[in-house]
């Protein structure tokens, strides 16, 4: 987990620039010497940190693009409607001293909502959301392996990738583990109760049917629920 005070020190220089090599996939780095060289510049390549090596983000098809454009779609219609949640695509998230990854999607609870995450002085999130999308096409392995590990370790509570091939989701819930979603296609989230999301409609690319789920997600009594304890938890 973040220990106090390591977000602001994982942004220090720790070398002059002018002797930095550039960044290569497979490097051993500690999380602030990979976030030193990352900031250089890398060419337009993108790098993950995952315990300690540095990994280059393989390029990817319109799919993927494609089905993360739709899940936006879904999370932001949800965050309209539940207070003290915020989401975010592509960010930076700084976990500790060997990991610094750039999940696909994510989706926390505020710290004033006495969330998990928080967003340190250089405006970079540290500490684990709540929940982590990746899109899964070429990254599938690493999707399923390490940055599972990675997550389930720091304390993501709930993590779902969507393969793109085959197209579904793999879906997990800590501590408990894999699930499996309902028969009928919709995946109803546990960390935000009320989110559903329609995997039929997504890899069909429908969107006005991704949007219906969302919102009878939205008209149940445990998505009331849920906003009324948000609202509970906010520190005045």
């Amino acid at each position: 987990m973040i220990q106090k005070g390591f977000a602001m020190a994982s942004v220090l220089n720790l070398t002059p620039e002018a002797e930095l090599p550039p960044l290569r996939d497979g490097d051993r780095l500690s999380q602030p010497e990979f976030h030193q060289r990352y900031e250089l510049g890398t060419d337009g390549l993108q790098y993950e940190l995952l315990n300690g090596v540095v990994s280059m983000t393989p390029a990817e098809r319109r799919q993927h693009g494609r089905y993360g454009y739709l899940m936006t779609l879904v999370l932001g219609h949800y965050e309209e409607h539940t207070p003290g949640i915020v989401g975010g695509q592509n960010s930076t998230l700084i976990l500790d001293e060997s990991n610094e990854l750039q999940p696909d999607l994510h989706l926390r609870i505020l710290d004033e909502y006495q969330g998990s995450s928080k967003i340190d002085a250089a405006d970079y999130l540290t500490g684990s959301p709540e929940l982590v999308i990746e899109i899964a096409y070429s990254s599938l392995k690493a999707d399923l392996t390490v940055k599972r590990d990675i997550y389930r370790e720091q304390g993501v509570r709930e993590y779902l990738v969507v393969c793109v091939e085959p197209a579904e989701f793999r879906w997990f819930v800590w501590p408990e583990g894999e699930r499996t979603i309902d028969a009928d296609g919709i995946l109803r989230s546990v960390a935000f109760s009320g989110l559903w999301i329609d995997s039929h409609a997504l890899f069909q690319e429908q969107v006005t049917a991704m949007i219906k789920t969302c919102q009878a997600g939205l008209k149940t009594p445990a998505h009331a629920e849920f906003v009324q304890q948000m609202k509970s938890r906010k520190r005045i």
